[in-house]
């Protein structure tokens, strides 16, 4: 982990440069896909945590941001259906439209916005006030997300997520049974069970399991071990960008939470940093998780000596 709260003077000088526009993407030196050419295939809340890192960077510096999801292909691109490259745009109103021959595309470095996972009540606050509450979506999602929230208001709500397909291979997972007994323990107390996942045969076994007090939401689902952004027989990509912003935002809107060591999880909180949660977690990521916390803390208190 890069000492990211540090900015040298040459890289300052770049950006504080008259007209200089600070230029989100991927696919640029540094950050794991390598170049343009070679196309991203981060997921949706990869890319989005490194959007909202890189707006809050920004922020921090009084420019101007353009978010360029366009610059490269990723698994949401759907040009054909939505009219553009840029798919940040198909769900998101970017506060800048237009340039003049004045601005300057400065673009981010890694470091800057790589997505690491900062499990701090302190600092999600700090994101949910200085991005998301500003955040503009489309009309059409904001729809969307208004009508999720009049199904969940009137409920007492358990929210759990577990992540499949290509997930363990990442982190160390925790055994269905364990969620399961951690839902067990809380479900008569609560009025509904929400399930986010990305794999179908979970939502088949809660369904047996939970009948009538399970609520899903209609998306696609992987059938076998492949992630869902990854499998190329999908041909709306858009979609596949929007029911993982509307499972993430409906996780967000529960009375409380068993969450995963996941990019949705944790956008989760972006949402809804007081949400009350239980992280289901093997030692190894507690491990990693703690480490991240005492690294930013030593960065955010500027006594980090590597």
């Amino acid at each position: 982990m890069s000492k990211r709260s540090i900015i040298n003077s040459e890289r300052l000088s770049q950006l504080k440069k008259r007209g200089a526009i600070y230029e989100i993407s991927c696919a640029i030196n540094g950050c794991p896909c390598g170049r343009p050419q070679t196309g991203c295939g981060r997921g949706f809340f990869s890319l989005f945590i490194q959007a909202i890192y890189g707006i809050k960077f920004a922020g921090r510096l009084k420019m101007p941001y353009y978010v360029n999801f366009g610059n490269s292909s990723y698994p949401y691109s759907d040009p054909e259906n939505m009219g553009g490259s840029n798919f940040w745009d198909y769900y998101f109103e970017q506060p800048l439209s237009d340039y003049n021959g004045e601005t300057k595309m400065v673009s981010n470095q890694f470091n800057e916005v790589y997505p690491l996972r900062i499990w701090s009540h302190g600092f999600l606050s700090g994101i949910h006030h200085d991005v998301i509450k500003k955040l503009k979506y489309k009309p059409s999602v904001k729809n969307i997300l208004d009508n999720a929230k009049k199904r969940f208001e009137e409920y007492d709500v358990l929210g759990v997520h577990i992540r499949g397909t290509d997930h363990p291979g990442e982190i160390p997972p925790v055994g269905l049974d364990k969620y399961l007994a951690e839902i067990d323990k809380k479900i008569e107390k609560v009025d509904k069970l929400f399930l986010a996942t990305d794999e179908q045969y979970v939502v088949d076994l809660f369904s047996d399991k939970y009948g009538d007090k399970l609520i899903t939401n209609e998306v696609v689902r992987s059938e076998d071990s492949e992630a869902i952004h990854a499998d190329s027989r999908i041909s709306d990509r858009y979609q596949l960008g929007l029911d993982a912003l509307l499972d993430c935002y409906s996780l967000s809107l529960c009375t409380s939470a068993i969450l995963t060591h996941s990019n949705l999880s944790y956008a989760a909180l972006f949402f809804n940093p007081k949400l009350k949660y239980k992280l289901m977690e093997r030692w190894q990521p507690r491990v990693k998780r703690f480490k991240t916390l005492t690294l930013y803390y030593l960065d955010k208190w500027g006594i980090r000596k590597w």
